[in-house]
């Protein structure tokens, strides 16, 4: 990456955003591979990634620490993709954000319950937004999600399923117009 960033002219090197905390790097990479629109595979190099307690990612793992981070991180992201992509929104940031809120809601550390009601309706309405911009098909297609967290994101956030419970079991009925 040193390389291709020193090559470039100025007003088009991309730099890590030092105010974001955490998932600096993954909008850094996501940045560059946006730009270029390329991707490169060598069979050598690596990242070197810390994983102890105090990592970062253990550091803002907690929603007490990482409420409103996340969001602005997913919202850059979204930002960054919308001016390279003609105003959309790739399949690929939307598959960022859906991986990184899937783990933090399988370990139960996504949603901020410790902020007062008020707090809580306005990051829930931020992450709504966001939710706006990932497809129901991209949800359906997320290899790492399981079925019932599909489900889930797009009944709560996209609001296009109904969840029936009777006697014949539980069904999901997509919502049509």
């Amino acid at each position: 990456m040193n390389v291709v960033i020193k090559n470039l002219p100025a007003e088009e090197k991309v730099y890590f955003n030092e105010e974001l905390k955490q998932s600096e790097d993954a909008l850094f990479n996501t940045t560059m591979i946006l730009q270029t629109g390329k991707l490169v595979f060598c069979n050598a190099g690596g990242y070197i990634y810390h994983t102890g307690h105090d990592s970062t990612v253990d550091k803002f793992k907690s929603p007490v620490d990482i409420q409103d981070k996340i969001l602005v991180f997913f919202e850059q992201l979204f930002e960054k993709n919308r001016a390279v992509n003609d105003g959309e929104i790739s399949s690929y940031a939307q598959s960022m954000v859906l991986y990184e809120l899937n783990w933090r809601f399988k370990q139960h550390t996504l949603f901020p319950y410790h902020l007062k009601e008020a707090d809580f309706e306005m990051w829930m309405k931020r992450l709504k937004k966001i939710f706006k911009e990932i497809s129901v098909d991209t949800i359906l297609h997320q290899p790492l999600m399981d079925y019932y967290h599909k489900i889930h994101f797009i009944e709560r956030f996209k609001e296009e399923i109904r969840v029936e419970n009777n006697s014949y079991g539980i069904s999901f009925i997509i919502k049509t117009n």
